[in-house]
């Protein structure tokens, strides 16, 4: 059995490697949250790296998966389009990524804000997980024992543009319009992305309020429902 608390990939048939076993930062919410502490109590003893959030908002905007990937893989289109393969964060995080990644990061604190949560830059958050050392967007990832190793996609058809942007990035923008939040950095990723992938992510809307059965509610009424 693979334990969830470690990022692995498979690489051949009952082979993986692992590239980080998480110390810390993990994130538990539970719907409604009035659930929170009972569920805590049943996983504190079995993966020790819990911490309990607010609600489940704070989970999904802590997740900085659709800051990273889609960033990084724009970024480096060329190379992954190309003959030769590459490690996604050693050679694909450079001090120009890293100051976009800072930007669109940011951006997800912002919008945390607007929800009442606090939410960790991912640099110092991934330094409690053990992924980084070094609380910087550039060095900070392309160093990071927790990601050394890892190969780029060899496609951008991949779960990178249409989990990230198609999912993540797409409920932040609809959390923003809600909101009344500019974000320019996160939208014109996704329409960046959208334009290269030749489809609207946004139209699509695989994840929005709407799609969740949420649009009707307020704000205000969603965070006490939650």
């Amino acid at each position: 059995m693979i334990p969830s608390k470690c990022l692995y990939t498979i690489i051949a048939d009952g082979k993986i490697a692992v590239y980080n076993r998480l110390g810390g930062g993990v994130l538990l919410a539970t719907l409604p949250s009035s659930k929170n502490d009972m569920v805590y109590d049943l996983l504190k003893p079995v993966h020790g790296c819990v911490e309990k959030a607010k609600n489940i908002f704070q989970t999904c905007l802590q997740n900085a998966n659709p800051m990273l990937h889609p960033c990084i893989t724009t970024l480096n289109a060329a190379r992954i389009e190309g003959p030769d393969d590459f490690f996604f964060y050693e050679e694909g995080v450079t001090p120009g990524v890293g100051r976009l990644l800072k930007a669109i990061d940011d951006e997800r604190i912002q919008l945390g804000k607007a929800l009442g949560l606090e939410i960790e830059n991912d640099p110092h958050i991934s330094i409690r997980q053990g992924y980084l050392t070094e609380e910087s967007y550039d060095h900070g990832y392309s160093t990071a024992p927790g990601f050394m190793g890892i190969k780029a996609q060899t496609q951008l058809d991949y779960r990178y543009y249409n989990e990230d942007a198609g999912f993540g990035l797409v409920l932040w923008v609809d959390l923003a319009d809600r909101l009344g939040l500019e974000l320019p950095n996160v939208r014109a990723m996704l329409q960046i992305v959208s334009s290269i992938m030749g489809r609207d992510y946004k139209a699509e809307k695989a994840r929005t309020l709407d799609t969740l059965g949420l649009a009707g509610y307020s704000i205000t009424e969603l965070l006490k429902i939650l």
